[in-house]
């Protein structure tokens, strides 16, 4: 793979000023609309001022933030300039001046160095405290020596096109330890990260990158169901809850709503029976019933803010996973999932060393089993399902 090569032109054209030149007519950030910009996308002014970020009013023709593309001795060799503005038919950014420079915050300094795509994804990482190199799609012929024997996360954009750029780094930097760094699921970059997730969710998913490798941080998501039949489609999903775990059993947060039932579908007979023996839960699934379409939307971006790939866990797994992947596709059309799912009862049987139907929940350790009763409401049975998920997975590590 070959990287798109710029042929930044030496001076802006026009004025034919230096990058020195034009550095002289800048203005701080501060009462600017250059302030409001950075801002807008989630970046403090100060942050950006103290990286170096500037505004020019009239940079080629429109206002632009701009920033110096420097050596790693920090040396000037360019200027940058991303356009406040920029129609279908513009040009978004501007560079001029020498090549091989980058937009360094603290980056060169670390054992471990970020190397990011754009402008505004070194930013949105010092936001969220880590030190970045943002290679503005360039190669710069002095990297391989300035990486040497340091450690280097490429944080390119998500994408066949992130990936590629990602590869052709990473071959080129043979005296290094590189390892690939994607944006958390379902964010592109890495300023889209820190405005849909925030801070502290951002930081959250760079540090679990460090700990744990190149694979994605994974959130495990406790999940149960109440429904009126076998079956989805003829039948509906009443109620659903989620809780959500990282490994060392920290709960993130849960999720649980109350569906409308599907239109033409009706209750099946034994289920219909079972809940007349459980009058309080079926109260209690029918309480503020919200349309399906709009209960999976606001799902899928509760899932989207996990700092991970969501991971689903059920007890059982296939009868739970069923109605809750049929009703993603039917109503979003899509699965955070995939199409996959854990089963706890497949991690007792092996734990346990018994035979599949002999591993229930009735056979379990009591040092696995919390002190919550099993409602049959959703949320109530997947936090107690959650912390048996959590206490099996203390044993497998070694850490209950």
């Amino acid at each position: 793979m070959r990287l798109k090569v710029f042929s930044d032109p030496p001076v802006l054209m026009k004025t034919g000023e230096t990058p020195a030149d034009r550095l002289r007519r800048c203005l701080h950030l501060q009462g600017t609309d250059g302030e409001r910009y950075v801002e807008g996308r989630g970046v403090p002014a100060s942050v950006a001022s103290s990286a170096g970020v500037l505004f020019d009013p009239d940079l080629a023709g429109r206002p632009a933030v701009v920033s110096l593309l420097c050596d790693c001795d920090g040396t000037m060799l360019a200027l940058h300039g991303r356009y406040l503005h920029a129609s279908s038919r513009q040009e978004k950014m501007c560079t001029f001046g020498g090549a091989g420079g980058a937009f360094c915050i603290g980056g060169w300094r670390r054992d471990r160095i970020i190397l990011v795509e754009g402008l505004f994804d070194a930013l949105s990482l010092a936001v969220c405290g880590y030190p970045s190199v943002a290679t503005v799609g360039r190669w710069a012929p002095w990297l391989p020596e300035a990486c040497a024997g340091r450690e280097v996360w490429i944080a390119f954009d998500a994408g066949r096109a992130g990936d590629a750029s990602a590869s052709f780094f990473q071959t080129r930097l043979h005296k290094s330890q590189s390892r690939r760094l994607r944006p958390p699921t379902r964010c592109q970059d890495w300023n889209s990260a820190l405005v849909k997730l925030g801070r502290e969710r951002v930081a959250q998913w760079v540090g679990g990158k460090g700990r744990g490798g190149e694979g994605m941080t994974e959130v495990y998501v406790s999940t149960d169901v109440e429904v009126d039949g076998p079956i989805p489609g003829p039948h509906s999903m009443l109620s659903f809850g989620c809780a959500a775990y990282l490994r060392d059993r920290t709960l993130l947060g849960t999720f649980s709503a109350n569906l409308e039932p599907l239109p033409g579908a009706s209750g099946h007979p034994a289920t219909m029976a079972w809940w007349e023996e459980h009058p309080e839960a079926w109260l209690a699934c029918h309480q503020d019933r919200r349309p399906p379409g709009e209960v999976m939307a606001h799902f899928v971006r509760w899932l989207e803010k996990l700092p991970g790939k969501p991971v689903f866990v059920g007890y059982p797994a296939a009868f739970d996973f069923m109605f809750v992947y049929w009703y993603l596709m039917r109503f979003v059309g899509e699965s955070p999932f995939s199409f996959s799912a854990l089963d706890i009862k497949t991690m007792a049987m092996v734990l346990l060393k018994k035979e599949y139907r002999k591993s229930t929940k009735g056979n379990f350790p009591k040092r696995w089993v919390p002190e919550l009763r099993h409602t049959h409401q959703a949320l109530d049975d997947a936090l107690e399902q959650g912390e048996i998920f959590c206490n099996m997975m203390a044993e497998i590590r070694g850490t209950g």
